[in-house]
């Protein structure tokens, strides 16, 4: 049986990589599709395709967070807490992990995604060019196509 799927059951580094590949992809195309289907005024009055492409970028983002907990949980929190029976640390881990994931999805969402809302959507929708940065906006975005050659608009 283990010979005849190697996607699933081998060990090899190729076919680990094509099993997160294929996981963090399929993970990708779900968060995008909940994304472009938010309560968001701006995005309910877009067609389907504009939704698409102006929660792509952010979803691409907020995959960072979600791989930071997945894998800090399943290569460090599981191997060295859980299976030796230290619980007690495995639940102050996990509880430290979801906080520190919180404040990076916070301080992706108020620098980077809040800029790249902006400038993406502005060019499908005059309503997101109008709307108000967050209260807490950290110019990290527009600091970070500067600091990488990128010219914003």
């Amino acid at each position: 049986m283990m010979q005849q799927l190697p996607f699933l059951f081998a060990r090899e580094g190729g076919w680990r990589l094509a099993r997160h590949l294929s996981f963090w992809s399929a993970w990708f195309i779900f968060q995008l599709l909940l994304y472009s289907f938010s309560p968001s005024p701006v995005l309910q009055h877009q067609a389907f395709l504009n939704r698409i492409l102006i929660t792509l970028p952010e979803t691409l983002i907020f995959l960072i967070p979600s791989m930071f907990l997945a894998y800090t949980l399943m290569y460090w929190v599981i191997p060295r807490q859980v299976i030796p029976g230290d619980y007690l640390w495995a639940v102050l881990s996990s509880i430290l992990l979801m906080v520190l994931t919180s404040a990076l999805s916070a301080a992706l969402s108020m620098s980077l995604v809040d800029y790249l809302r902006h400038r993406n959507g502005a060019r499908l929708s005059p309503r997101i060019a109008t709307e108000r940065h967050p209260v807490f906006y950290i110019q990290l975005g527009t600091l970070c196509w500067q600091v990488f050659g990128v010219v914003s608009p």
